[in-house]
C-alpha cells in the first residue's frame, strides 16, 4: 500500500483566471499539525485542523448560497474520523460567519451565509475552518469533495462547482516541512540555500534539474551557481507497518536574467546583449527576403551591427 501526498510551498506565479461556467474559486488546503498525523494505536486520540481558502480568481461578481463539505467517516485509511460530530466547523467570509449543519447520514458539513447569499468580489474569498478533528488510527489519504452553489450576480439560476482536495494522515512521528529557500530570488550564477524540518524515521531526496541528491542526513543545503528559474522538490518515504508513506514539498527559486534554451528566438526590434558566451547567428529581412547570417561573437557584450536601412523585422537564431 502506498501513499503520496505533494504540498506546494512556493507555487509558480500567475493562477488561471477562471472561464464564465465556474465559480472562479481557487483553493489552498493547509493542515495543523502539518502535516495531520493519525491517533496512535491506543490511548488518546489525536487531534487536528484543517483550514481550506477558497480564492475567488475570476472577473465577475459572484453570489454564494452554500458551501458543502464532504468527507469518508469511519475507522479506515480513506476515512478522516470516527467522530463526525465533535469537529468545529465553520465559514468566514468578509467578517460574518456561516454557521455548520452536520449531516452524518450524507457525510458532509452544509454551511449556509445569513441572509441566504453572499456576495463575493473578485480578489475576495472565504475560508473553510474544520477544527479539534479527532483523526482517527490509520495511515491514508483522506478526499475532501467541496461543493459550491453559486451564480454571476444579476443572474438568475445557480449552478453547482464540485471540487476534491486530498488530506494525507501520516504516522504519529513522521514530520517533513517548512522547505525554504534563502534567497528565494537571486541574480545570475547565484547560489540558495535550501532548509526544511525532518524527522529521523524516513529518507530523503532533494530533487532539481536532472538532480538527485540523498539528503537523508542533512536539514541544509546549499546549490550554487543557479542559471534558470528552478523548481525544488524534497521527498521524503517512510515505512509504518506495511504501509509506505510519501510526502513532497516544492518550493520555487527565481533567477532574475536567467539562460534560455530555445532553438530560435524571434525579435520584433532592437536585440542588445550582454555577457554572452556563445556565438549568435543573426539574420535579418529586407525588402527581397531573408538576408544572409551574419556570425556575431557576443562575449564581449558588444551589440550586433545596424540593421540596413531595408530591414523591415529581425530574428536572431542561436547557433547549433
Amino acid at each position: 500500500m502506498s501513499l503520496t501526498v505533494s504540498q506546494t510551498v512556493a507555487a509558480p506565479d500567475g493562477a488561471a483566471p477562471a472561464s464564465a461556467d465556474q465559480s472562479g474559486l481557487v483553493y489552498e488546503l493547509t493542515t495543523q499539525p502539518d502535516p495531520l498525523r493519525v491517533s496512535p494505536a491506543q490511548g488518546a486520540l489525536e487531534h487536528g485542523d484543517i483550514v481550506i481558502v477558497g480564492s475567488a480568481l475570476n472577473f465577475n461578481t459572484i453570489e454564494i448560497q452554500r458551501i458543502t463539505v464532504g468527507f469518508p467517516v469511519g475507522d479506515l485509511a480513506h476515512s478522516l474520523t470516527e467522530h463526525f460530530r465533535d469537529i468545529e466547523a465553520t465559514v468566514n467570509h468578509d467578517g460574518a460567519s456561516w454557521p455548520p449543519a452536520h449531516n452524518e447520514a450524507e457525510q458532509e458539513i452544509v454551511f449556509n451565509p445569513p441572509g441566504g447569499a453572499a456576495t463575493v468580489e473578485p480578489g475576495q474569498g472565504v475560508t473553510i475552518q474544520l477544527r479539534n478533528i479527532p483523526v482517527n488510527r490509520q495511515v491514508g489519504t483522506v478526499p475532501l469533495t467541496v461543493i459550491v452553489s453559486w451564480r454571476r450576480e444579476g443572474t438568475a439560476s445557480w449552478r453547482d462547482d464540485i471540487d476534491t482536495l486530498t488530506v494525507g494522515k501520516f504516522p504519529p512521528d513522521f514530520t517533513l516541512a517548512n522547505l525554504k529557500a534563502d534567497p528565494i530570488a537571486l541574480e545570475h550564477s547565484g547560489s540558495t540555500t535550501l532548509t526544511w524540518q525532518a524527522s529521523d524515521n524516513a529518507t530523503y531526496k532533494l530533487l532539481y534539474g536532472t538532480a538527485e541528491i540523498d539528503v537523508t542526513n542533512v536539514r541544509t543545503y546549499t546549490v550554487p551557481n543557479l542559471k534558470q528559474t528552478t523548481p525544488f522538490y524534497l521527498r521524503g518515504i517512510a515505512q509504518s507497518g506495511n504501509t509506505s508513506v510519501e510526502r513532497t514539498l516544492t518550493s520555487l527559486v527565481t533567477v532574475n536574467v536567467p539562460d534560455l534554451e530555445v532553438t530560435n528566438l524571434f525579435v520584433r526590434g532592437t536585440l542588445s546583449t550582454r555577457l554572452v558566451s556563445n556565438l549568435m547567428r543573426i539574420s535579418f529581412t529586407t525588402k527581397d527576403g531573408w538576408g544572409a547570417p551574419v556570425a556575431v561573437n557576443l562575449h564581449s557584450g558588444a551589440n550586433p551591427p545596424p540593421w540596413p536601412s531595408t530591414t523591415t523585422a529581425s530574428t536572431a537564431s542561436t547557433a547549433p
